[in-house]
Order: structure tokens, then C-alpha cells, then sequence
């Protein structure tokens, strides 16, 4: 159990990463088209 724990854990910070970055570059592509 302690596996799958840290392969959660990882898939969640994996998700979690890809999302601040889509979230930074669609206000860094409204910024700069504003």
C-alpha cells in the first residue's frame, strides 16, 4: 500500500504541476494580447 500511496501522491503532484503551468501560460497569452 505504501507504493501505491506515493504513486498517488506522485500522480497528484504531476497533475497539480501541469495545471499551474497551463494556468501561467494562458495569463502570460492574455496579457499579452491585451
Amino acid at each position: 500500500t505504501d507504493g501505491s500511496y506515493m504513486n498517488r501522491m506522485m500522480k497528484y503532484h504531476m497533475s497539480g504541476y501541469i495545471g499551474i503551468q497551463i494556468c501561467r501560460i494562458t495569463h502570460a497569452t492574455i496579457f499579452y494580447i491585451l
